[in-house]
């Protein structure tokens, strides 16, 4: 779809996704993006190349989405890789809390051409289980359950979950001015908890939740994925120089999966300031 179609209001922006010609489109007066964000799709994209069978089908998760940003590169990347137009078998839901930002990433999917794989759900995480697929016509077609099927809601769908929710406690000297602003960056609306409860009843058994966060937070978030059947696979921790301590980390785990966690070699952000690192350059490269 060419951009002069789509109404792009006065506070957005339209972006380059680095991938082909695709786009994405921000909100100046929302939360926008970060490197955390790109990292985690490009991690996540990585290991689904390795697993992924052409001719099933494959559903993924882009939770607590915001812009769309994750969904969209996982997505543009995978088209780039397989030198295709379209596939068919791979689809992509984006849910997120807020309506304007849901607004914007409708129109990002829209202008890549997207729509048949990517879908934008308005909801609460936390009301997860209300989403009706019988209620809900457009939802049961595009994941292409049948209509007879008796299936009520979107339980053990999903193959893989990507989320970069809200890094940080609600405490005083975290508010911000901008409340939408504040809610992406605190655990307002989403908690750990949250992110667990609903990955699990998303994911099919051995399914993965591919999650970035403050490293700080490392045993919390391993407690409360175990708790809720998702066990710690594997660790990716995030230095921005190699001189400096981790601040982030991604984690993959898996849906009743097996004790056992894996530590990746640690990836360093910069070479120097604003030069990034070989490593961070080959998880970028498009094959």
């Amino acid at each position: 779809m060419a951009i002069n179609s789509v109404n792009i209001e006065k506070d957005e922006n339209i972006d380059s996704l680095e991938i082909r010609d695709y786009k994405i489109i921000q909100k100046n007066s929302e939360f926008k993006f970060g490197i955390d964000s790109v990292i985690l799709a490009n991690i996540a994209h990585r290991q689904f190349e390795k697993t992924y069978k052409e001719k099933s089908k494959f559903y993924f998760c882009d939770m607590c989405a915001g812009s769309g940003v994750i969904a969209n590169i996982f997505y543009a990347k995978h088209l780039l890789n397989t030198k295709k137009e379209e596939e068919k078998n791979l689809k992509g839901i984006l849910i997120e809390i807020n309506k304007n930002i849901c607004s914007s990433a409708q129109k990002t999917i829209n202008i890549n051409g997207f729509e048949n794989n990517l879908y934008v759900i308005n909801e609460d995480i936390k009301k997860i289980k209300s989403i009706s697929l019988k209620a809900s016509e457009d939802l049961r077609s595009f994941l292409h359950i049948n209509q007879k099927v008796s299936k009520p809601n979107l339980s053990e769908t999903m193959d893989i979950i990507m989320a970069n929710p809200p890094y940080f406690k609600q405490k005083k000297g975290l508010k911000n001015k901008v409340n939408t602003i504040h809610s992406a960056r605190a655990e307002e609306n989403c908690s750990i908890e949250d992110i667990a409860k609903a990955s699990s009843f998303l994911l099919k058994n051995s399914g993965a939740l591919y999650m970035i966060h403050k490293t700080e937070r490392l045993t919390e978030i391993t407690k409360v994925l175990s708790k809720n059947k998702l066990e710690p696979k594997e660790i990716y921790f995030i230095h921005s120089f190699k001189d400096k301590e981790s601040q982030n980390f991604i984690i993959k785990a898996v849906k009743n999966g097996k004790e056992g966690i894996k530590v990746n070699a640690p990836l360093i952000i910069y070479e120097k300031e604003g030069v990034y690192t070989k490593d961070l350059m080959e998880l970028y490269k498009h094959e």
